[in-house]
């Protein structure tokens, strides 16, 4: 593992030409904790550089938390965006177009390893269970509908995963599903900036705001997740 900058790392198959060249595809991003009241990405990458696997092929770069002072205060909302004394919801501070401007720090951070990455793993908590309550979306991933070269799309994948999710789930209501978001639905996000981009993507999202599902649970429903698109895209 190579520390790159703060918290993020880079772990490559074979060896990497530098810190910030990532000649290994495909390249795979994990970015963890933009809201900090939604901590189980952090939870699951750092519990994931604990016993990370060999990789067959490419590299995944991961971005342990985007909002650590969220997660200390327990707080959706970053305290600062680093570029004045104002804060706010880091996820509404992407561009709106492709050379539109750059509303924080954080993101100014992620799209720079963003724009290195092949496909992208964002981890979010959602409040309730989506068949439970559907203006939530607790429980389900949303993929875009691109890829990376001959690699399979984000929508394929991530159906592979939802199967491999709900094998172990027993209440229906609780199984994981797919919101097919073919055309982003909420400007300025990391999912829409990705779509822009024409970059694989998948929104990830856990049920676990305010504890209503234990932390270990949804830790361990996104290492699930992290392995299975690495299996998809032939790294492990």
């Amino acid at each position: 593992i190579y520390v790159v900058k703060g918290s993020i790392m880079l772990w490559c198959s074979g060896t990497c030409r530098g810190r910030e060249s990532l000649v290994n595809t495909p390249n795979l991003l994990l970015v963890g904790s933009t809201h900090g009241n939604e901590p189980a990405g952090t939870i699951a990458v750092r519990e994931f550089m604990k016993n990370i696997p060999k990789l067959k092929r490419g590299s995944v770069t991961i971005i342990e938390a985007v909002n650590p002072c969220g997660i200390i205060n327990d707080t959706r909302e970053s305290p600062n965006f680093g570029l004045n004394k104002i804060g706010g919801d880091i996820n509404r501070t992407y561009p709106a177009k492709i050379t539109g401007k750059i509303g924080s720090k954080q993101a100014q951070t992620v799209i720079k390893y963003l724009n290195i990455a092949n496909y992208v793993i964002d981890f979010h908590e959602g409040y309730s269970w989506h068949k439970m309550n559907k203006s939530s979306v607790g429980a389900t991933l949303t993929p875009n509908k691109y890829k990376f070269k001959d690699f399979k799309t984000s929508i394929d994948i991530s159906e592979n995963v939802v199967n491999t999710l709900n094998q172990s789930i027993v209440d229906e209501q609780k199984k994981w599903g797919i919101r097919n978001n073919l055309n982003c639905d909420i400007k300025r996000t990391l999912n829409c900036y990705s779509y822009l981009l024409k970059k694989p993507y998948v929104l990830v999202e856990t049920v676990g705001q305010k504890d209503i599902q234990h932390i270990d649970i949804r830790k361990n429903e996104n290492l699930t997740i992290i392995n299975e698109y690495l299996r998809n895209l032939d790294m492990l």
